[in-house]
């Protein structure tokens, strides 16, 4: 009601443009606007009254609490799918390096037979880096890992979008905060999404990877071989993939970000494009071994698990990837080498192996005598069941090689597995000197 006691004041004013601008005459323009403000000062009075502030700073702080009960839960779930990736993890690892150490010991023969022809060392190979369900096992626990960070990653979102909710809810309860309630449901809600749909799409292109390279490693119509050749050799290639992918959805995420806030990508992306170009003549060598490196995945020049020879430098193939070759020589020291500066690659493992046997017997043996007892040693391995899975093909005795001053040199050639060269000829060699 009118109070004479209190001083006018002026709000608004009708003036022309406002009474051309609604086609009406003042009174009734004066009517609407007094009526609605008269709502707007009803509200707010509403608003700031001593019970409703009350009640509604309850109601914040149940949704806090809310807020808080479900981040313990998510929080929790994510703790404990985190032990649970680790101990996966772990099983992984152990698989590796099971894998790594019974391989390790055919290393050792490898290093020896290549730098020189002593004898070898004894040492047994394990039937562990011949046994596929090795592999099938790496396999369900690749997916259960795969399954188990998709889950977490789910969980950190859900987090995400369970404090933004919490807080726009508050937002609009509390009268101190109303102004921006607005603000909070246009740019962070636009943010969320933009990052939300960048972080999918890594995941659903990491997890297409995964599983296409699983699917490709275990080809029932590979041998376990060369199964096992494809295992080593896609783990690099789906890591170099996995890498692009994450890279190309973070600049797509950039982008948008810049492109929301009104930001001109394009000045950034030029003054990049600069940046990179003066870079890229001080890392030239680097882009070298990463091309030589995509050159090698896509050639099968080697693996890791190989043993090769480059530059005169042998050794088994401990770690590969875009930009380094990494190989562990009979003396133990790791060798570093960097992909561009691969010229010459000799691959002693590729797909199969061979025993290149020499022997040199005096000119009073009879040479069909000694080609009888050789043949007979070749064959008697061949079918023998503990060795059949490692010589696939029967044994070739080439015959008399050559013929010198100090007897004959007769040669005979074995095909073997890959790594298995080297047992092979040292029972072979075992079985002839018997």
């Amino acid at each position: 009601q009118y109070d004479p006691s209190l001083r006018p004041l002026t709000i608004a004013t009708v003036t022309k443009t406002d009474v051309d601008f609604y086609s009406q005459n003042p009174e009734k323009i004066v009517r609407e606007w007094q009526k609605s403000l008269q709502q707007k000062i009803s509200e707010v009075e509403y608003l700031y009254s001593s019970e409703v502030i009350r009640h509604r700073l309850v109601e914040a702080i149940a949704i806090l609490l809310g807020v808080i009960a479900i981040s313990v839960i998510l929080v929790l779930l994510y703790w404990w799918l985190g032990r649970r990736l680790v101990k996966l993890q772990m099983q992984y690892d152990a698989g590796i390096e099971a894998l790594k150490s019974a391989t390790a010991k055919m290393q050792t023969e490898a290093q020896n037979e290549v730098s020189a022809d002593n004898l070898e060392p004894e040492v047994t190979a394990t039937q562990e880096t011949s046994d596929p369900n090795l592999f099938s096992d790496r396999a369900s626990i690749e997916k259960h890992l795969s399954t188990y960070k998709s889950w977490r990653w789910l969980l950190v979102w859900l987090v995400i979008l369970t404090w933004y909710l919490g807080i726009y809810a508050i937002t609009t309860r509390l009268p101190i905060l109303m102004r921006w309630s607005k603000a909070v449901a246009s740019h962070p809600l636009q943010l969320l999404a933009i990052w939300f749909l960048v972080t999918l799409l890594l995941e659903i292109s990491k997890t297409f990877i995964q599983r296409s390279t699983n699917a490709w490693k275990h080809n029932p119509y590979l041998s376990f071989g060369e199964s096992q050749r494809k295992s080593l050799r896609l783990t690099t290639i789906a890591t170099a993939l996995k890498g692009f992918m994450t890279f190309v959805s973070f600049s797509i995420g950039i982008v948008l970000t810049l492109a929301l806030f009104n930001i001109s990508a394009g000045s950034i992306l030029a003054g990049g494009a600069v940046i990179g170009l003066a870079i890229s003549f001080g890392t030239q060598s680097l882009v070298k071994d990463v091309v030589n490196g995509c050159l090698i995945l896509l050639e099968d020049r080697f693996a890791v698990g190989d043993v090769i020879i480059i530059n005169g430098m042998d050794g088994f193939v401990e770690e590969f990837n875009l930009r380094l070759t990494q190989l562990r020589n009979p003396e133990g020291q790791l060798i570093t080498i960097p992909n561009s500066a691969i010229a010459e690659v000799r691959n002693l493992t590729r797909l199969w192996s061979r025993v290149d046997f020499t022997i040199e017997v005096a000119y009073e043996n009879d040479p069909d005598k000694v080609l009888e007892i050789l043949e007979s040693v070749a064959q008697e391995m061949y079918h023998s069941p503990q060795w059949q899975d490692r010589i696939p093909d029967s044994p070739e005795i080439l015959g008399i090689d050559s013929l010198s001053h100090t007897g004959m040199l007769i040669r005979v050639w074995i095909k073997t597995a890959p790594l298995q060269q080297w047992l092979v000829g040292r029972e072979y060699r075992l079985r002839v000197r018997r």
